[in-house]
């Protein structure tokens, strides 16, 4: 299968590439093409590229394998390619962007390319025979995966900061100077991402434990938050941005095992989506395209990103730029606050795409029946599909047994959580989806349905204690202002004393009297925590102990 691939005078300098030579005059060679598993997706075609390379006067053979990106045939799919230039912005990425943000060190973030030829192919090494393998798009990620991820986007992220510091440049003017042209041709790509979210409002007409009324009201609270969703997904002009991968789910991204067998390096790879954006949208869109609903509820956002601060902060430090400056954990937390919501509809939304089966995508690809339709219909008939998207990315994973046909009303239990308001039948029937119970709505005393309390609701859709994350957030801080040094005026105020006289009467409570009531609280010495904060990773599992301490009398 060697014809209208690449080129011979392209492969020949494929190989000299990887070879690193001038010429092969020295070597005889034999190249073959062959379609790749995933042979066609959603956005390319996909080959693998076989070499046989032999040294001539010797018996000695060496084997090359690549791994080759084309654009689809002619026909919708290419259209949509074109006028959203993807391919255009994935190419220009390898190779005019990469290899001036991204040092040696870091290069193995993403995967070599041989060859970018514009508007036709890129060639890439093949990862498999390093070791690293394609992630199961329909398994949900562990804690010790999901670490190593966000530490290596925090590195990916990180080069980013750092060529605007030290360039006085930003990315996106260096991929405008250079004609990569992210965040441009935004029309063309908010009108499909409108009919994936329109996919997401069809599945909730076939809801059937609520009425009418109360499926306009899910629809036009997802419509509501989709509105506004290309304008959170834009450069930010409060936040610090940086080149975003912006399509992070398992199938884009690339594990490797150690010796022992385990999970300890990653790349990223399929930048054709990408923009220039706040990180928090990498990380939101990452999160919710890839655990389940328990993993979130067990392991709060704040936490599992503090791993990627961290990693951002020690990479920047690395370079001599202190990140606190310019992009403060406060403005971390917050600007992941503002796009939440809007990421959570557009993993799901997203994901309900990325499940269907190869029939379906073919459908998908070439407009013959919509898109809405398509989905629907497909949940409807495959099992995997509809098992993933009821309980990706909202709900519990734990629930797999008593399938309820409905599988859409995950869109319901998506927007009640993202609302934090429920009506009576639909936190019921949302109830017998996370639990797998059919009676879990049901008062066990007088076997009558009842409306579902306050505290019902935050432990049914996650939501975190308040009071837990006060405590949990002020055990944060102290720990900040304790490793800042005394030379720090916040450190003065936190720990000097006033050198005046009280007023009469019983002396103000302090913060520093709760913190350390919420301290003795957890067990720990008081006298002893200022010596303990700057040991970040101890510090860190108190903080998280505070985030699941049962609050007395407000978990009841």
């Amino acid at each position: 299968m060697n014809e209208n691939i690449l080129e011979p005078e392209k492969c020949l300098e494929i190989i000299k590439k990887k070879m690193c030579l001038d010429s092969v005059n020295g070597f005889s060679y034999t190249y073959e093409f062959k379609p790749s598993k995933e042979s066609s997706g959603l956005l390319g075609q996909y080959f693998n590229l076989k070499v046989r390379l032999v040294k001539r006067n010797s018996s000695e053979v060496k084997k090359l394998n690549f791994f080759i990106k084309m654009l689809p045939k002619k026909g919708v799919q290419y259209n949509f390619i074109k006028a959203c230039g993807f391919f255009e912005i994935e190419l220009g990425l390898y190779e005019k962007i990469f290899p001036k943000i991204l040092t040696s060190k870091e290069t193995n973030l993403v995967p070599e390319c041989f060859l970018c030829q514009k508007d036709h192919v890129l060639v890439f090494e093949d990862m498999s025979l390093q070791g690293y393998r394609v992630l199961d798009k329909f398994q949900y990620l562990q804690l010790d995966q999901f670490l190593i991820i966000v530490k290596h986007l925090a590195r990916f992220h990180a080069r980013s900061l750092i060529f605007e510091e030290k360039n006085r440049e930003t990315v996106m003017q260096l991929c405008h100077a250079n004609e990569v042209l992210i965040n441009k041709n935004d029309g063309n790509l908010k009108s499909n991402l409108n009919k994936r979210f329109k996919n997401v409002t069809s599945m909730v007409d076939l809801l059937t434990d609520i009425d009418f009324g109360k499926k306009e009201e899910c629809k036009a609270k997802i419509s509501r938050i989709s509105s506004h969703h290309y304008e959170k997904s834009a450069s930010s002009t409060k936040f610090r941005n940086v080149l975003c991968h912006r399509d992070l789910w398992n199938s884009n991204i690339l594990f490797k095992n150690n010796e022992n067998g385990n999970d300890d390096h990653c790349c990223f790879v399929d930048f054709q989506l990408a923009r220039y954006c706040p990180p928090a949208y990498d990380l939101l869109y990452f999160l919710y395209c890839t655990t389940s609903r328990n993993f979130r509820k067990e392991h709060s956002t704040e936490i599992l990103f503090s791993k990627y601060y961290d990693t951002l902060t020690e990479s920047l430090k690395e370079a001599k730029i202190d990140l606190s400056a310019s992009f403060s954990w406060n403005d971390f937390i917050e600007s992941m606050a503002e796009i939440k919501l809007s990421c959570m509809v557009h993993g799901f939304s997203i994901m309900s795409m990325c499940f269907l089966g190869p029939d379906a995508s073919v459908q998908i690809r070439d407009e013959s029946v919509s898109a809405s339709q398509i989905v629907c219909e497909e949940f409807r008939e495959n099992e995997k599909c509809r098992l993933l998207s009821v309980y990706h990315p909202t709900a519990s994973v734990n629930a797999y047994s008593n399938m309820q046909p409905c599988f859409c009303a995950a869109v319901c239990v998506a927007v009640v959580f993202l609302r934090g308001k429920a009506t009576a039948h639909c936190c019921a029937h949302s109830r017998k989806l996370a639990n797998g119970k059919l009676n879990a709505a049901l008062d066990e005393e007088t076997g009558e349905w009842r409306k579902l309390h306050n505290d019902e609701l935050h432990a049914l859709y996650g939501a975190p204690n308040i009071l837990r994350v006060m405590k949990a957030r002020k055990l944060r801080w102290a720990g900040h202002v304790a490793r800042m040094g005394n030379d720090r005026s916040v450190a003065q105020i936190m720990q000097g004393k006033p050198n005046s006289k009280r007023p009469l009467g019983r002396p103000r409570i302090r913060w520093r009297d709760n913190l350390k009531k919420d301290l003795v609280e957890l067990g720990y010495d008081y006298n002893e925590w200022m010596d303990d904060a700057h040991d970040r990773d101890a510090w860190r599992s108190r903080v998280d102990e505070a985030m699941n301490f049962r609050v007395p009398n407000a978990d009841k």
